[in-house]
């Protein structure tokens, strides 16, 4: 009896032991079932070996390989033959060879799971350990010689934890949505798999162009970690640095054979400091291409924060350059209101070009290509201190160093409406010819993009129906506003020419018209040098006021009232520190929003428009009664001969058209002020808006009532 116990026991252990190898093994062959009949892979694997005490599952000399084409459109691709392809390539496309031929296979020696089981609708394991890993993939591209080889080792170890993965099924690529078909396929399993923790100790990538027996790329990545992906998002994605050599012969384009030994391949070579990728949400991105997928509610987070720690560039006797830290964050997504992908199925079902399309189908590929583009915001991108070292490669200046450098450039707001922000602030430069440049900020800012309507309405017009779209169409296209500043600027150079400045802007808002509603300038301690000021007779005139710069300030703004329907420049401040100042103010009315948005109906004007109060002041500020002399001097008269003739002058010239009276009063006002010029004043002042037309009338009947009826004042010295 208890012999019978004992064998009862040891069959019930050993039955336990076969089902638990029985349940890895079963998975695992699941597995290779599922991949082999998926019509993507041809998995095979070596030993397989099932570890009762570890719970470890080993699979060896484990191979992946694939092969498959992507279709292209023929025509297309005979357009490329005929566009200058190799004889070679020529005649593979006359074979039919229309597709883009893919094939890669992944070796991994030795690779153990724990945990591994059976899951509904995939499987499941809780470690799976490769200690190496190699790779290679082949791109066949047809009617060009521009076939590539890439190969992929892996330096180390690879683990994962907590992974989950769907089966397959089977893979077909539908011919009426060749497209739609591979969407439908991969989103399940984007959206299913899923695991805690990735890490790869690093890998080698080198890439070979067709006939290369040496890599023109080599591109190494240091250690590698991946966390809580699942339902479609990655937690953060971080690669301890990377580095890549290129090799460039006196073929390519980068850098230019000017710039290299005869003969001779360029390195080039970059690395990056640590990267890491936070809030990374794929299915997001996903949503925005794939009319199938759910529908994004609201704005999504497609990748909540990317941070560099800085970069490196080198290219021997040509480039250095060092980049500082850089980071993006908060790059949104939202619904976009059409998909470009069932047209793209369209055209490659029945192998068409864009051409060929329906005028509907061609104006719906244009919209759901803005759409696509329109779903996307970035809330900021901002690149840190970056030098930059150039050896000249060719012209004048061969073989000397220039030295580049700014602090940062900096994007913020960007969004289917505008940007916020683009700013590069902290720029440096000293270099040939001998020059040194300094500018605290450059930037473009609150920058409103055209409406969508008005960009699709002349692309449509010009592109698609070859019409000459109208001069106002045509202004609609550019920014509805932005401000374009400048703050302290310094520039000089060896022949003793500078420019400096506080700052300097300039404002438009167009408000959805053809013509801006607002400009506004101003210019904040502007100098120019004497040197770089090239007339002689500016010189000669600084020369005697003693000045070895001329400064410019001013503040201009030119505003039209919707209300009032009104166009006043106020204020207008131009001033010259050591010589003179004008201020003043005046405007128009009747402008109608009409003559704004069509300027082709602008010159109705001349019925509406209205002449407002005005006045504009010449002020001296040190510079004007030598600026008398030099003018009389051009003449070829003296000092005192152009001041006892400007009165009488002026005078002359208006009393053609106006009464003794007014020409007189004018005249002797005009003598005093350049018998001693402290400032001159001329005025409008109406008592209402005068009509335009009432003007043009008066002009051709009575010229001599115009200055009574604009009030028209001059006064000098009344300060």
């Amino acid at each position: 009896m208890k012999r019978s116990c004992l064998t009862l026991g040891i069959l019930l252990v050993s039955t336990a032991v076969v089902q638990a190898q029985s349940e890895a093994e079963k998975t695992w062959d699941a597995i290779m079932k599922d991949l082999n009949q998926s019509g993507l892979l041809t998995v095979t694997a070596g030993s397989v070996h099932y570890n009762e005490a570890s719970g470890s599952l080993t699979v060896q000399n484990l191979l992946y390989k694939t092969e498959f084409s992507l279709p292209m459109p023929k025509k297309a691709m005979a357009s490329k033959a005929g566009d200058g392809a190799s004889e070679d390539s020529m005649s593979k496309t006359e074979k039919g060879g229309s597709d883009l031929k893919i094939s890669a296979e992944v070796t991994i020696p030795t690779a153990v799971y724990t945990g591994l089981h059976l899951q509904e609708q995939g499987w499941a394991y809780d470690t799976l350990t490769i200690d190496t890993m190699n790779g290679s993939m082949e791109f066949d591209s047809p009617g060009t010689a521009d076939d590539t080889r890439i190969e992929l080792q892996s330096l180390g170890k690879a683990t994962m934890k907590a992974a989950y993965s769907p089966f397959l099924g089977e893979f077909k690529i539908a011919p009426s949505r060749p497209i739609g078909s591979v969407l439908d396929y991969v989103r399940p399993l984007l959206m299913q798999s899923g695991y805690d923790e990735t890490t790869l100790d690093g890998m080698v990538i080198k890439q070979y162009m067709a006939g290369s027996q040496d890599p023109i790329q080599t591109t190494e990545t240091g250690p590698m970690s991946v966390s809580d992906v699942h339902n479609g998002r990655i937690g953060s994605y971080e690669v301890a640095n990377q580095k890549t050599d290129m090799i460039i012969d006196d073929t390519g384009s980068l850098p230019p054979a000017a710039n290299q030994t005869e003969d001779q391949p360029v390195h080039i070579t970059y690395s990056i400091d640590k990267t890491r990728y936070d809030g990374y949400d794929i299915g997001a991105l996903w949503s925005a291409i794939d009319p199938n997928a759910p529908a994004i509610e609201g704005t999504r987070d497609a990748l909540k924060k990317i941070e560099m720690a800085g970069a490196n560039l080198t290219i021997p006797n040509l480039a250095d350059v060092k980049i500082g830290p850089a980071v993006q964050s908060d790059i949104t997504v939202k619904q976009p209101a059409t998909y470009i992908v069932p047209l793209l199925d369209k055209m490659i079902a029945q192998d068409i070009s864009p051409d060929d399309l329906s005028e509907e189908d061609q104006k719906a590929l244009m919209t759901a290509g803005f759409d696509l583009l329109r779903s996307f915001s970035l809330g900021l991108s901002e690149l840190g201190r970056t030098d930059v070292q150039i050896k000249i490669p060719d012209g004048p200046y061969v073989g000397q160093n220039a030295q580049f450098s700014f602090d940062t450039i900096r994007q913020a707001g960007v969004s289917s409406y505008g940007i916020k922000e683009s700013s590069i602030s902290g720029m440096t430069y000293a270099g040939p010819p001998s020059i040194t440049l300094k500018l605290g900020r450059l930037a473009i800012d609150d920058l409103e993009f055209a409406d969508y309507q008005d960009i699709e309405r002349v692309m449509w017009q010009s592109i698609m129906e070859d019409k000459e779209p109208e001069g106002s169409d045509v202004a609609k296209l550019a920014p509805n506003a932005m401000t374009l500043a400048l703050s302290d600027l310094d520039y000089a150079d060896q022949e003793g020419n500078a420019v400096s400045a506080n700052g300097a802007s300039i404002r438009y808002d167009r408000a959805s018209l053809a013509i801006p509603v607002e400009i506004s300038t101003k210019i904040d301690n502007l100098k120019i040098s004497k040197a770089l000021i090239k007339h002689p007779l500016a010189s000669v005139f600084l020369d005697q006021l003693g000045l070895d710069t001329l400064t410019v300030n001013e503040e201009l703004s030119l505003i039209w009232d919707d209300e009032s329907q009104t166009y006043m420049i106020n204020p207008l401040n131009l001033e010259l520190p050591g010589i003179a100042a004008l201020y003043g103010n005046m405007g128009v009315g009747g402008v109608m929003r009409d003559y704004l948005d069509k300027p082709e109906t602008a010159q109705a004007i001349m019925a509406t428009g209205t002449v407002l109060p005005a006045a504009l002041t010449l002020k001296d500020l040190g510079g004007l009664d030598e600026l008398i002399n030099l003018a009389g001097g051009a003449m070829g008269m003296g000092p005192d001969q152009i001041r006892s003739m400007a009165g009488m002058q002026v005078k002359a010239m208006i009393s053609g058209f106006t009464e003794p009276a007014f020409s007189d009063s004018v005249g002797a006002e005009v003598e005093r002020f350049f018998n001693d010029p402290k400032s001159l004043k001329v005025s409008l002042s109406p008592s209402s808006p005068v009509p335009l037309a009432q003007l043009l009338g008066l002009a051709a009947t009575a010229p001599q009532q115009i200055p009574y009826i604009l009030a028209i004042g001059v006064i000098a010295n009344n300060d």
